[in-house]
C-alpha cells in the first residue's frame, strides 16, 4: 500500500470510500478490511436512542453505512472494458460489501428499531385506551342500570394522569370525563325509568289481585244469593205441598160426611117406610136411633176438623221452630266466622254439625 493510500487510511473510511470508491477494486483498499473499518466507525456511535439528537445520529450513521455501499456498487458498475476480465471478482467484492454492509446497517439501526417499535406500542396503547373510553360513552340501547353502573365503576379506576399517558394524558382525561358524564346521566334515566317500570308492575299486580279478590266475593255473593232462593222455592213448595195435602184431606173429610149422611137418610127412610108398619113406640125408638147416628156422625166430623187444625197448628210451630232453628245456627256460623277468621261457609257447616249432634260434647241451645 502506497505512502499517500496509508495516509488516507487514517481519515474517516466513509470519507475516504466517497473519495475512491474504485480502492476496493485496485487493491488499494483490503475490502475486509474496509468493512471491519467500517463497521467499528458505524457501532461506535453507540446504542442511546433517550434523546432525539442521539436518535437521530443513529439514523445517520445507518444512512452513511448505506451511502458506502452505494458507492462501492455504483463504481463496480462504472468500471471500464478493462476490468470486465475480473468481473466475478468484481461481482463477489460487491455481493460482499452489499451482504456485509446492510448486515451493519441493520445492527447499527438496530436500537433506533427497537426505540421505535416500543414507541409505536406505546402511542398505540394510549390511543386504544382513549378509544375504549370514547366507545364506553355509546351505550346499548338493552342496556341495565347495573351494566352502566359496571361501566361506569370500570372507567372510574382508568389512569389517565401524565406519568401514565404521557402526552396523551389530556386527551384521555377529556374522554374520560366526557364518558363518564354520558353514563352518569344515563345511569340516573335508567335508574328511573327501572323504577318507573317496577312501580307499573306492582300496581299491575295489586289491580290483577284486587280484580280476582273482588271476583271471588261477587261468586260467593251470587252463590249465596242462589241458595238462599232455593231454599225459598222449597219452603214455597213445602207450604204449597202442605195446602194442597190439606185441601185434598178437607175435601175428603166432606166426601165422607156427605156419604155418611147420604147412608143415614137412605137408612132413615127404609126405617121409616117399614116404621110406619110399627107402633109408635118403634117410631120413636127409630127416631132415637137417627138422633144417635146424626150425634155419632157430627162428632166425627168434629174429631175430623180437630185433628186437621191440630196438624195444621202442629205444621206452623214445627215451621217457626225451623226458621228459629236457622236464625240461631246463621248467627252462630257469622260469629264463629267472625271469631276464627274462616269461610261463612266452613262456619255454617261446623255450626250445622253441631247442632245435628255429629260432634261429641258440644251442642247448640235453640
Amino acid at each position: 500500500m502506497s505512502d499517500t493510500m496509508t495516509a488516507e487510511v487514517k481519515d474517516s473510511i466513509f470519507d475516504l470510500v466517497q473519495t475512491d470508491p474504485n480502492a476496493v477494486f485496485t487493491g488499494d483498499l483490503d475490502v475486509d478490511d474496509l468493512l471491519r473499518r467500517v463497521e467499528k466507525e458505524a457501532l461506535a456511535i453507540g446504542t442511546d436512542v433517550g434523546t432525539d439528537k442521539s436518535r437521530k445520529a443513529i439514523i445517520s450513521m445507518a444512512a452513511r453505512v448505506t451511502r458506502v455501499k452505494t458507492a462501492i456498487d455504483g463504481a463496480g458498475k462504472d468500471l471500464t472494458e478493462d476490468h470486465r476480465k475480473a468481473i466475478d471478482a468484481v461481482n463477489k467484492v460487491r455481493k460482499t460489501v452489499r451482504d456485509r454492509c446492510d448486515e451493519i446497517k441493520v445492527r447499527v439501526r438496530k436500537p433506533v428499531d427497537r426505540w421505535e417499535e416500543q414507541e409505536n406500542a406505546r402511542i398505540e396503547s394510549h390511543r386504544a385506551v382513549i378509544a375504549e373510553l370514547n366507545q364506553a360513552s355509546r351505550i346499548p340501547h338493552d342496556a341495565t342500570a347495573g351494566d352502566i353502573a359496571a361501566t361506569i365503576k370500570r372507567l372510574e379506576v382508568v389512569d389517565t394522569s401524565r406519568a401514565s399517558m404521557q402526552e396523551y394524558a389530556e386527551g384521555a382525561t377529556a374522554a374520560k370525563n366526557d364518558a363518564l358524564d354520558v353514563l352518569r346521566a344515563a345511569h340516573e334515566r335508567a335508574v328511573t325509568a327501572e323504577q318507573e317500570r317496577a312501580e307499573l308492575e306492582r300496581l299491575r299486580k295489586e289491580s290483577a289481585e284486587r280484580e280476582a279478590r273482588e271476583a271471588t266475593e261477587r261468586a260467593e255473593r251470587d252463590r249465596q244469593e242462589r241458595e238462599a232462593e232455593a231454599a225459598r222455592q222449597r219452603e214455597a213448595a213445602e207450604a204449597q205441598r202442605r195446602e194442597e195435602n190439606e185441601r185434598i184431606a178437607r175435601e175428603a173429610a166432606e166426601r165422607a160426611a156427605a156419604q155418611a149422611e147420604q147412608r143415614a137418610r137412605e137408612e132413615a127412610e127404609a126405617t121409616a117406610r117399614k116404621a110406619r108398619e110399627q107402633a109408635e113406640q118403634r117410631e120413636r125408638e127409630h127416631q132415637a136411633e137417627i138422633a144417635r147416628l146424626k150425634r155419632e156422625a157430627e162428632e166425627k166430623a168434629a174429631a175430623e176438623q180437630r185433628a186437621k187444625e191440630e196438624a195444621t197448628a202442629e205444621e206452623r210451630r214445627r215451621a217457626a221452630d225451623r226458621a228459629h232453628r236457622s236464625k240461631i245456627v246463621g248467627e252462630a256460623a257469622k260469629s264463629l266466622a267472625s271469631a276464627a277468621g274462616i269461610d261463612p261457609a266452613i262456619a255454617t257447616a261446623a255450626v250445622e254439625a253441631i247442632a245435628s249432634g255429629a260432634v261429641t260434647h258440644l251442642s247448640l241451645q235453640f
